[in-house]
């Protein structure tokens, strides 16, 4: 099962999706939008921290959905 939450406009490099999520749920977080008008794509999350850096080719805004998927509770982690 998998849960997802909308998120945007955010910024975020193409090659490679860096943004927060919450640390204290373990399981997989994705970032889910769609790259066209009929295909949905969904790409692994880089972590954020706090080091600033800018995209060669630039940043893009997008708007999406950050996916959870796995386990939930304490037996999990």
């Amino acid at each position: 099962m998998a849960v997802t939450f909308r998120v945007g406009p955010v910024l975020v490099d193409p090659a490679s999706v860096r943004m927060p999520h919450p640390s204290e749920i373990i399981g997989n977080w994705s970032w889910v939008h769609r790259s066209s008008p009929v295909v949905w794509q969904d790409d692994k999350i880089t972590p954020a921290d706090d080091r600033a850096r800018f995209a060669g080719n630039g940043l893009e805004a997008h708007e999406g959905w950050l996916k959870f998927a796995g386990g939930v509770g304490k037996g999990n982690r």
